[in-house]
């Protein structure tokens, strides 16, 4: 199976993509809903024949983050980032359709093909796709 296609911003050529939601509960056993604090990003790397790259973007903004857990957003930023460089850490080389379950107190939720142009249009795709509360943030190009 061919991957999706990514369109390059400049000569608008295929080079394929995947998103990965990255779930977390910031209460476990509360209830509590799973926000979608971030998501893996995969497409091939230009400089590497036949390896994919991979990286890792918090959707939700400083702001965001303190809105939703007042007096303690700087510290929940520092939770997410450290559990995406794990996630970034645990990512197999042959990409995130590979990692499953739970990890570093995240979940991953399923792998979507998408096109997209840039990584800021990613973003606003995996918002849109998957958390309300990165809408605005991403409308205002305030991510992380």
């Amino acid at each position: 199976m061919n991957p999706p296609q990514l369109l390059d911003a400049h000569k608008k050529t295929a080079t394929g993509t995947r998103l990965r939601p990255v779930l977390w509960r910031p209460v476990a056993g509360s209830g509590l809903d799973l926000l979608c604090v971030a998501i893996l990003m995969e497409y091939p790397d230009a400089s590497r024949h036949n390896h994919l790259s991979v990286h890792a973007k918090c959707l939700l903004s400083d702001n965001e983050l303190e809105r939703l857990f007042p007096g303690h957003g700087a510290g929940v930023g520092k939770i997410i980032n450290h559990g995406l460089a794990c996630l970034l850490e645990l990512t197999p080389a042959t990409g995130i359709s590979d990692s499953s379950g739970q990890h570093c107190g995240f979940e991953l939720g399923d792998v979507r093909d998408i096109q997209f142009i840039d990584e800021a249009d990613a973003l606003r795709i995996a918002a849109l796709m998957f958390s309300a509360f990165a809408r605005d943030a991403v409308a205002q190009q305030v991510v992380r």
